[in-house]
């Protein structure tokens, strides 16, 4: 079947790919090689409507500052080829999300896919300045400890925790239940620069970050404060009555349960 360039490049252009491949009867994929063999513009794959505030991290000077920061070093994902940047959450998590997209006044809506909702925009000053606070692509690897102003490592550890930590509650018989915290990742010395800022400012001691083999054979390293008077004095530490809005609820509420 024969195609006329032109038509099918204005098609796309007004109404995109899935348009044209319904219209041609292939699929998106042979659209876009269609296109590229014949050197015709196509839209960035990244997100279409991109406004933001691309100065948002140029300055970590405020309390949701610093818990975004430290939302996005644990579950936030940076493009390596791309200027794009993403945050994904579980779906009863996606509140957090829309409290990011007012924070950086984003245009781009909270999608939601299965049983996660996420956030993406584009922006080359945001990755530049977040890869100066430790967050660059391929960060699990990569991640590195960020120099803020001692005020604002207490936010920015909730904001870890909310990503990649977890309270528990340890059920035992005969005896009252405890509370606890864990807090992991790749990084060995991302988690002992975590530990000493806690140990400096919340009077626990020192962990050592501990080796723990996951199912792909990764190194993964957690530290871990179990018990009500340790994590009583993180929870205290972590969420100060400046911190807003800006927690993720079931885990506070684990937390408070007996802290």
């Amino acid at each position: 079947m024969a195609y006329a360039i032109n038509d099918l490049h204005e098609l796309y252009k007004s109404k995109g790919t899935k348009a044209v491949a319904a219209f041609s009867q292939r699929s998106p994929s042979w659209v876009r090689w269609f296109f590229k063999k014949h050197n015709l513009q196509m839209r960035s794959s990244g997100p279409r409507s991109n406004k933001v505030d691309e100065t948002y991290f140029e300055k970590i000077n405020t309390p949701a500052k610093a818990y975004f920061l430290g939302l996005l070093a644990a579950d936030g994902c940076v493009s390596l080829k791309r200027n794009a940047i993403k945050l994904s959450l579980k779906n009863e998590d996606a509140y957090i999300l829309e409290y990011f997209r007012e924070e950086i006044n984003a245009s781009n809506r909270v999608l939601v896919h299965g049983s996660h909702s996420r956030i993406e925009f584009s922006s080359l000053k945001m990755k530049s300045d977040l890869a100066k606070l430790g967050i660059v692509p391929q960060k699990t690897y990569a991640l590195t400890w960020p120099k803020l102003q001692n005020k604002f490592y207490s936010h920015y550890i909730r904001g870890f925790i909310d990503g990649d930590g977890c309270w528990y509650i340890r059920k035992r018989k005969e005896c009252i239940d405890t509370v606890g915290v864990s807090v992991g990742c790749v990084s060995f010395n991302f988690l002992n620069e975590m530990q000493t800022q806690l140990t400096h400012s919340c009077g626990v001691r020192p962990f050592t970050p501990r080796k723990i083999k996951i199912q792909s054979g990764i190194d993964f390293y957690s530290i871990r404060y179990p018990g009500n008077n340790l994590s009583k004095k993180i929870a205290k530490y972590v969420y100060p009555k400046n911190m807003g809005k800006f927690y993720m609820t079931r885990k506070y509420n684990i937390c408070a349960t007996k802290t």
